[in-house]
């Protein structure tokens, strides 16, 4: 794909309001001057998610069939730019979070990226397990040729993520590792290690 530095942001959320804040906050502090959008997918929510993302500079659409694949599809469909990053209601992204993305990017041979993550509600011990055990488990498969998109940190092309018809909503978990198979055939999938969150 050609070098871009637009891009656009998916949130699917059911229910959030006690956690939307998080990721929107985060991408609020977002140390890239470039131009990027943020796309909260209200699928359902019977709270206020839908009233406080649109306190924020977002775009919220709305996907009123159930289910995190159909989410995260109408979202992905919905996105304007080049570059589709993808995160959860739950999550913390760093302030570089899209400088990286971006970064990983500027190669034309890449059309997806991908990180690991911390938990900001877990103990010492769990989080050592996340950062050595579950950082090194994504490393791994990405290096014999099998890379794992996760759903709360991962970017793909739009042009790829077009040609492989996106999310297949008929699956109702691992949706983003279906999509990484799939995706994996268009270019080059990276698992970046200075792409990690807290969820």
């Amino acid at each position: 794909m050609k070098t871009t530095k637009k891009i656009s942001v998916v949130i699917p959320a059911y229910n959030e309001e006690n956690w939307i804040e998080k990721p929107l906050d985060s991408l609020k502090k977002q140390k890239y001057e470039e131009e990027y959008e943020i796309i909260v997918v209200d699928n359902g929510s019977d709270d206020n998610t839908r009233e406080i993302a649109e306190r924020y500079d977002t775009r919220v659409v709305t996907e009123p069939e159930d289910g995190v694949s159909q989410a995260r599809q109408t979202g992905f469909k919905a996105a304007r730019y080049p570059i589709i990053a993808s995160t959860d209601a739950d999550t913390i992204v760093p302030p570089n979070w899209l400088q990286t993305i971006n970064k990983t990017f500027q190669d034309p041979d890449v059309v997806g990226t991908y990180g690991s993550c911390t938990f900001y509600d877990s103990s010492s011990y769990q989080n050592l397990l996340a950062k050595y055990g579950f950082s090194g488990f994504l490393r791994i498969n990405s290096l014999v040729g099998k890379p794992l998109f996760i759903g709360f940190n991962m970017a793909v092309s739009k042009e790829a993520f077009d040609d492989t018809r996106g999310f297949d909503s008929e699956i109702k978990s691992a949706e983003d590792v279906d999509l990484s198979q799939r995706v994996k055939d268009e270019g080059k999938i990276v698992y970046n290690k200075h792409l990690t969150v807290k969820t």
